[in-house]
């Protein structure tokens, strides 16, 4: 009975680390670190399951450079560097070695035993220099790119303030690196099942703070929806975007007044309704506004009565040569007609014409899809009219739609709420 628990006991960080590495790859292969984590954890299943044979040497070595690589990752958002390699490759090499001597050794019959000591003693000094650097890489990181480390993480408990994902795996791994080093030291051999347990609780938590890796910075109470951080740094807006839309349809009229306020003063914003435009209207605004200030002003009417009643800007592949056919005179005459009289060029007025039109498609469209609103709005593509669009308003068309709905609903509240 007693062996049978110890053997559990024995395997259970192992047993953690296969099941993150199959819930990684179930829920969370978008992950920002999802590669190093999945190599990671590889590697310490080995360590586990093998801890005194030879394949166990050959990955240990890899456990510290890409811890480091995958806080590398979580502090800049970059890939880790090529020299952080030779962190794996100096100890392999040297085991490489070792292991050739023993083999060789047994081959032609002879000890070698001076080799023998010499290789041990460099692979262990390169394993023990690389714990060191890995302690003073974690203290230096904790002490210069974070404040009062240790009050942040009370602070995060009570659910006072938030921390970053690179200091929730900081906190682990000042944990681990002393915990993995207890295995080693024959004094705490009566203690292994407790530090079994003890490791893999901590490799728990390390899994576990993998899934916030693509956040800025986690709560206590976001914690505990670990799933909605599956995203990486080039998806975040989207997926803010996404996020915004369901508050919209799902919240309570308080909750989103609560969500404009937060909003405005995130953005410090004095006035959110006089900074966040509505829909400029296509027959009221943008022609009728301008000044007569072309000297043909029958040319300007026609102009205005095939854009505006003809809708020519709807059509994708509309030219300045067709219209100017259609007005009975020369692509040059026009293109002079429209920089005097808008200021603008006419492709840079053609698509704020669509603009215009796709902000009242939108509107009467909320459940069209973005291919759908582009073809209807006369770009080509989706992706030419999200970037139109951002370009003309400032705000993704998913955003621009969840803001002026805020924006509607506030216009709506009762005074006695004010």
């Amino acid at each position: 009975m007693f062996s049978l628990l110890f053997q559990f006991i024995h395997y259970l960080p192992a047993a953690v680390c296969l099941f993150w590495m199959a819930f990684l790859s179930l829920g969370s292969p978008r992950g920002e670190v999802y590669q190093l984590m999945m190599l990671q954890l590889a590697n310490l299943v080995v360590f586990h399951l093998f801890p005194s044979t030879a394949i166990s040497y050959l990955v240990a070595p890899s456990i510290l450079p890409l811890s480091m690589m995958f806080l590398e990752r979580l502090r800049t958002h970059r890939p880790p560097r090529s020299n952080s390699l030779l962190w794996i490759i100096i100890p392999v090499t040297l085991f490489t070695a070792r292991l050739t001597v023993n083999l060789l050794g047994d081959s032609y019959g002879y000890n070698g035993d001076v080799e023998r000591q010499i290789l041990d003693q460099a692979y262990w000094i390169a394993l023990a220099l690389e714990a060191l650097a890995f302690l003073v890489y974690l203290f230096v990181v904790v002490f210069r790119y974070h404040n009062k480390p240790l009050v942040n993480l009370v602070r995060f408990f009570k659910g006072k303030s938030a921390i970053t994902p690179l200091e929730m795996q900081l906190y682990v791994s000042i944990v681990s690196v002393p915990t993995v080093t207890l295995l080693y030291i024959p004094f705490f051999e009566p203690a292994m099942p407790f530090i079994s347990v003890l490791m893999a609780v901590i490799l728990f938590f390390f899994g576990y703070a993998s899934l916030f890796c693509s956040a800025r910075s986690v709560t206590l109470d976001q914690s505990r929806h670990l799933l909605r951080y599956n995203y990486t740094q080039g998806t975040q807006a989207a997926f803010v975007e996404s996020l915004m839309d369901e508050l919209v349809d799902e919240a309570d009229p308080e909750a989103l007044h609560h969500i404009q306020a937060h909003v405005s003063e995130n953005l410090h914003l004095q006035n959110w309704q006089s900074d966040i435009a509505g829909p400029s209207g296509l027959s009221g605004s943008r022609f009728q506004a301008v000044e007569q200030s072309w000297e043909d002003g029958n040319q300007l009417a026609q102009f205005q009565h095939l854009m505006i009643e003809g809708q020519l800007f709807l059509q994708p592949s509309i030219t300045l040569e067709d219209v100017a056919k259609r007005m009975g005179t020369n692509k040059t005459y026009v293109s002079k007609m429209v920089n005097s009289t808008y200021n603008q060029s006419f492709p840079e007025l053609l698509n704020a014409l669509r603009i215009d039109y796709a902000e009242q498609y939108l509107l009467e469209h909320r459940d069209a899809k973005q291919k759908d609103i582009a073809k209807a709005c006369g770009f080509l593509s989706a992706s030419a009219f999200n970037s139109m669009f951002k370009k003309v308003t400032g705000l993704t068309p998913k955003m621009w739609l969840s803001t002026y709905s805020l924006q509607a609903l506030h216009s709506q509240k009762p005074e006695n709420e004010e």
